[in-house]
């Protein structure tokens, strides 16, 4: 009884891991930019006056790396390298065409829903901005809110959404039935 209480909670888990969304979110003006899939993960940068600074919570439990103070760490000692000799047998690999590649990363970039776009720029340029302004309002939507401003003021709100069932989809269709 035990083991299938277990054998179903391992299941549960790796179905919500396959199917759970997977968010992105970039918000300039407060500096937030993270990825998560709810329940089991979160990735954040969080920059600083140094550098940046990666804290990552998986269940619940957090991890802070900051890359500069483990640079330093490893920085020790030098190793001494072994020479190893290499052997001169050639694997035979498929080779991967062009084209799938291509079909694969447009497939990847259309499986993505942009649930929030608030963009606000000024590119310093009076001219382009003008430029910018119809081209904006064209494009304008609830879920798109595209402005130009002449004030110099950059800002960028992203929300975008995703499963890793569609990455597991793409990749199937594009390399096993290859089409």
């Amino acid at each position: 009884m035990v083991w299938w209480i277990i054998f179903i909670l391992l299941l549960s888990f790796f179905t919500w891991l396959i199917v759970g969304p997977l968010i992105l979110k970039i918000n300039t003006s407060r500096n937030i930019y993270e990825i998560k899939l709810p329940g089991i993960f979160k990735g954040m940068i969080i920059p600083t006056d140094e550098f940046l600074v990666f804290k990552i919570w998986f269940a619940f439990i957090p991890i802070t790396f900051d890359p500069l103070k483990q640079s330093i760490k490893k920085n020790k000692k030098p190793k001494k390298e072994k020479s190893v000799k290499k052997s001169t047998k050639k694997k035979s690999r498929k080779k991967i065409q062009v084209i799938q590649i291509r079909k694969l990363i447009v497939r990847i970039f259309n499986s993505f829903n942009i649930k929030k776009l608030d963009m606000n720029i000024d590119t310093g340029d009076f001219i382009l901005n003008a430029k910018l302004v119809p081209v904006f309002s064209a494009i304008h939507s609830e879920k798109r809110m595209m402005t130009v401003n002449f004030q110099e003021v950059n800002h960028l709100e992203l929300i975008i959404t995703n499963r890793l069932f569609n990455f597991i989809k793409i990749a199937i269709k594009t390399f096993v039935f290859k089409s």
